[in-house]
């Protein structure tokens, strides 16, 4: 009895020192339960719109995607009809190659939607760099293409004005001089040559008036109505977009038939939203645009497309530079409708 009572007080004691660190200890754990919980909590509750956001981004580069490939379809168009020069053929065609491969890689199905929080996170992570990656790619692509299909346009639109030069009637006026392209341009390079080509050719055409016949007609947004931002999409039923091609045909094949005009220049013209470099690729891919269904439709009636051939067909791209004048009391909404427009120009030596 004498060394229970002894030995049971120094047992109490220790015990009584051993609890504040066992609070401490306990105490620490909950923190961390509490931690880690209100973590997952948080992780799981921004987990879901993250993957939205990134499935919306993929949905849209899917949609860069394909705009790209529309891209190359027109680019093919006109490697088909040699408007490329020689030593760009092959890298455009080797670009549209490679946008055929550029597919977002992001996808959502039910099995990754249920997968453990960790698991979705490394998702996200890996995703975020394949699509920044992916964004980056489409873009570089999309410029460089359209830089190889504006450089063909618009050094043989120059050639082309060279040519109409030398054939000028006997006139007391000085013939301007051409634009020279850079060894090495990029796509800002080239919209600044296709500007000086533009007036370089509006210079000369404006001496060829004195000399040539010419008509014109206006493909005005009555007729087509391109989507904002677009030159391959439209706010028109398909319905309506096949009745406007027909419309352009006819037209083509009424100029030819009854005056004899073999040269046609699509010349595409915006409104002042935007400045001016955006509005002269824009009105240029939109020109482009049609002048592939002119190009298109000839080449179904077996006619051969070139100088001193069947047909040749120019492309221009005026951004805002020839507006239409503006009527009393006119709304500036529908000033600018009329802006937007295509103009389709005939001509024939007289």
């Amino acid at each position: 009895m004498s060394v229970q009572s002894v030995s049971n007080p120094k047992g109490r004691e220790r015990f009584g020192q051993l609890l504040p660190a066992l609070d401490l200890i306990l105490l620490v754990v909950m923190f961390l339960i509490i931690a880690v919980t209100a973590v997952m909590m948080v992780i799981r509750a921004y987990i879901l719109p993250l993957e939205k956001v990134q499935t919306a981004e993929a949905a849209r580069l899917q949609l860069s995607r394909v705009e790209l490939l529309r891209l190359c379809d027109t680019a093919k168009q006109q490697l088909a009809a040699r408007v490329v020069p020689e030593e760009d053929a092959g890298a455009l065609a080797r670009l549209c190659v490679e946008a055929g491969r550029a597919d977002p890689p992001l996808d959502r199905p039910a099995a990754v939607q249920a997968a453990n929080v960790l698991h979705r996170l490394r998702r996200i992570g890996t995703a975020a760099g394949q699509l920044e990656t992916l964004a980056q790619r489409i873009e570089t692509l999309a410029d460089q293409v359209k830089g190889l299909m504006l450089r063909g346009e618009v050094t043989r639109v120059v050639r082309f004005w060279q040519e109409r030069a030398k054939e000028l009637c006997p006139l007391q006026e000085e013939v301007p001089t051409p634009p020279t392209l850079p060894a090495t341009a990029g796509l800002g390079d080239l919209l600044l040559f296709g500007q000086a080509a533009q007036r370089y050719g509006l210079e000369v055409w404006a001496l060829h008036d004195k000399c040539v016949e010419s008509k014109k007609v206006v493909i005005g947004e009555d007729l087509l109505r391109f989507q904002y931002d677009r030159s391959d999409a439209f706010n028109m039923t398909e319905a309506a977009v096949e009745q406007a091609k027909q419309r352009i045909r006819e037209l083509v094949d009424n100029a030819r038939t009854e005056g004899g005009f073999r040269q046609i220049f699509v010349e595409g013209h915006c409104d002042p939203k935007g400045g001016e470099d955006y509005n002269y690729q824009l009105s240029f891919m939109r020109a482009l645009y049609v002048a592939g269904i002119i190009r298109e439709h000839l080449k179904a009636r077996q006619l051969n497309e070139g100088p001193g051939k069947d047909f040749e067909l120019h492309v221009l791209g005026y951004s805002f530079q020839r507006p239409l004048a503006r009527t009393d009391g006119e709304a500036e909404a529908d000033w600018h409708s009329r802006l937007r427009r295509i103009e389709i120009g005939f001509r024939r030596s007289r």
